[in-house]
């Protein structure tokens, strides 16, 4: 998981926007109350960059733990990269499997799901609990939300 949220850092380092602002992309692919619901997690808010520590996505969806906005889930879009970024994503996964039915190409990992559609690439990491150990949203739960994006990119 740290390597893939290296490798996204990087990537969204390549596209900064300001420290506050929000992709207004996010509200109109997957919004707030949406995401909650097939993420299981609420509430759950969208964060700019420099609100949360490690929210380095496009779409960074917070909650509250312990009084501390806790990231929950980062999506991001690359847009006009195709296969070279993909692959790229692809190679720092750990265990990656092909996935169906979200686009040109697809895999899942261990709290990641990734997809390519014609030019664009879109990933999704999920964050661990630090008490549980567990990914704050489940496997089958981020296809779910991956599968919801893929429709709409």
């Amino acid at each position: 998981m740290l390597r893939y949220l290296a490798a996204v850092a990087l990537a969204a380092a390549a596209a900064v926007v300001h420290a506050n602002d929000i992709d207004p992309l996010c509200s109109r692919v997957l919004a707030p109350a949406e995401a909650e619901s097939l993420a299981g997690v609420k509430p759950l808010a969208l964060v700019g960059p420099s609100q949360v520590r490690f929210a380095t996505g496009t779409c960074n969806y917070a909650t509250k733990v312990a009084g501390e906005k806790t990231l929950v889930l980062l999506v991001s879009v690359t847009r006009k990269s195709g296969e070279k970024e993909f692959d790229q994503l692809k190679s720092v996964a750990i265990k990656p499997h092909s996935a169906d039915g979200l686009g040109d190409e697809a895999f899942t990992a261990e709290g990641v799901v990734g997809f390519r559609k014609g030019e664009t690439v879109v990933s999704l990491g999920s964050f661990v609990d630090q008490k549980t150990g567990r990914h704050r949203v489940n496997q089958s739960k981020l296809l779910e939300l991956a599968r919801v994006l893929a429709a709409r990119i």
